[in-house]
């Protein structure tokens, strides 16, 4: 006897078996994969707590530069109490050491709060980086949304590496580095608190989310973007969601998204009242925080306010061109927000706290070239395709107050802000240290020349710190370097700047002559250092004639970054 079964029944066995067998070889492979990444991360040495008194005499160097004869002796006659034997630093030396015995990084946890979680600015403009991929040029919002569908399909498909621990190491000098902060940047959110913020890891819950957040005219949608068989949704697929976003979210609303860019206390205030003003509240903002990651779908926005093009595109990342713009669109709090504008703005804003620029920059990377290297989907469509549900809100009058002061401290901060962004390519980082220079230490120093040209007296960095690179041990975050040296600008005058300055132009340009091309007169005016900031003091001009060789081949960008 032959048993025939329904063609609607035979299909389900086939999608039962299929993922059936899918979920346990894939199962198998990743948890193979995890041993190994588990293993890796064992390996890495912990965070040395480095000696104390090597430590307080690099503390003195630094400060030198910035006190008077009398309060640098001052300093040093603490520094001394302090490191003497029995004193306290000796003591807190001490439950240091006993610390870094029962961790695996001392310093994560200190760190995290002091420079992220208890900072209390917005995270606009202050913290909270802008990316930009090359602009593009969308004839029509069809265009927008399937240029969309491919990025996100390309954000999971770097995401299912991550998931499937195939993601190669990365290394500096050949020695593998920490991976731990790829698993931090997907279904993570920032949530506001008092007096310090909070972070949840929605990705290392037993079920990860399996949906994303789509924002367009302020609306909010939640899309899944795995089917029942657990594969991601193909670009035709999330074309087809995002084009029923578009459809349901024509007239823009409130834009709730725009508290997100509070200083922190207040929004800490104004999200309580926000959750337990209505349940609907609750559930719209734990759908946000839970997603793997936000889409902004944006308006076009003029940019005949700004100096140029790229110039435009990057404040659109930053702070989305502030209330008239689109960050209303936006939730800041989220850790990776891809932006997709109807004038061909693209990129991302991340919220810094989860992760350092290298994980984020390597997705770029991967998204680039994914859509460089494929032409159409990639994957056979999923099953069971959800359609996208609208998030709710229900504002009370509180909350339209607090929207208003949104506006009006973003308007204040976007009118703060003043950006350049243009094409240096006479040359770049390779150059640089082919001179046996460090990139990011030339471009402190530049930093700390312009500064002290225009008001005469050291730059003291406050938040601008450089990102070094200590993933060769097991660290979660690594802190930045931010300070000035004696060996710097110590006691900078007229003289000591000029023989700097030609030091600086004879190293860019003397050693690496080539009669060809073109040549370059550089002038930098010198101004004599006065207490007296109206008193210009001499000026003199720096003329320096130089060759310049072949136009460098080289990019001083990730390779997302170009255009």
């Amino acid at each position: 006897m032959v048993l025939r079964l329904p063609s609607a029944l035979l299909k389900q066995a086939e999608i039962f078996a299929n993922k059936y067998w899918l979920s346990t070889t894939s199962c198998a492979a990743s948890s193979v994969k995890m041993s190994e990444y588990l293993t890796h991360q064992k390996s890495l040495p912990r965070l040395p707590v480095p000696p104390l008194h090597p430590s307080l005499e690099k503390y003195l160097l630094s400060v030198r530069p910035l006190l008077t004869e009398e309060e640098y002796h001052n300093t040093v006659k603490i520094v001394k109490d302090f490191g003497a034997p029995g004193g306290l630093g000796v003591k807190l030396h001490t439950m240091l050491k006993e610390r870094a015995k029962v961790t695996e990084n001392w310093l994560e946890e200190w760190w995290l709060n002091s420079a992220y979680l208890d900072f209390r600015m917005p995270l606009v403009s202050y913290s909270s980086p802008g990316l930009v991929f090359p602009v593009k040029t969308f004839d029509s919002v069809d265009r927008q949304l399937r240029y969309a569908a491919r990025l996100v399909a390309g954000a999971l498909e770097f995401k299912s590496l991550i998931d499937n621990y195939s993601l190669p190491l990365d290394k500096m000098g050949g020695q593998p580095l920490d991976m731990s902060q790829y698993y931090k940047i997907f279904s993570t959110c920032r949530i506001p608190g008092f007096p310090k913020d909070s972070l949840i890891f929605h990705g290392e819950a037993p079920v990860k989310p399996k949906h994303i957040v789509v924002a367009h005219n302020n609306h909010y949608f939640k899309v899944n973007v795995y089917g029942e068989d657990g594969r991601p949704l193909n670009e035709r697929q999330l074309l087809t969601q995002f084009q029923n976003v578009v459809a349901q979210s024509s007239v823009p609303k409130s834009p709730i998204g725009i508290l997100t860019t509070l200083q922190r206390d207040v929004w800490a205030k104004a999200y309580k009242r926000l959750r337990k003003f209505d349940a609907k509240n609750k559930e719209s903002i734990q759908a946000i925080q839970e997603s793997i990651f936000l889409l902004c779908l944006d308006k076009t926005v003029s940019d005949a306010g700004t100096l140029n093009r790229k110039t435009h595109v990057a404040l659109q990342t930053i702070h989305g061109g502030g209330p008239t713009g689109n960050a209303g669109n936006r939730w800041f709090d989220k850790t990776i927000q891809f932006i997709v504008g109807g004038d061909g703005v693209v990129g991302l804003t991340y919220e810094h706290s989860p992760a350092e620029g290298p994980p984020i920059t390597r997705m770029m990377d991967h998204i680039s070239d994914y859509l460089d290297r494929t032409k159409g989907n990639k994957w056979l469509p999923s099953t069971s395709v959800e359609e996208p549900k609208k998030l709710r809100f229900k504002l009370s009058d509180d909350t339209m107050k607090d929207i208003d002061e949104a506006e009006r401290d973003l308007q204040i901060l976007v009118d703060d802000l003043e950006m350049s962004c243009f094409d240096y390519d006479a040359y770049g980082k390779e150059f640089i240290k082919s001179q046996k220079l460090s990139p990011d230490s030339y471009i402190q120093m530049a930093i700390q020349l312009a500064f002290y040209n225009i008001v005469y007296h050291l730059l003291v960095i406050n938040r601008t710190f450089i990102f070094f690179a200590i993933r060769q041990i097991n660290v979660k975050k690594s802190p930045g370097l931010g300070g000035i040296h004696e060996q710097s600008l110590t006691n900078l005058g007229q003289y000591a700047l000029k023989r700097l300055l030609q030091f600086s132009i004879y190293l860019l340009f003397e050693l690496r002559k080539r009669p060809r091309q073109w040549q370059m007169a550089i002038n930098i005016p010198i101004h004599k250092p006065n207490k007296d900031a109206s008193c210009m003091g001499s000026y003199r001009t720096i003329s320096h004639t130089c060759t310049h060789g072949d136009n460098y081949p080289e990019k001083n960008y990730f390779p997302s970054f170009g255009s």
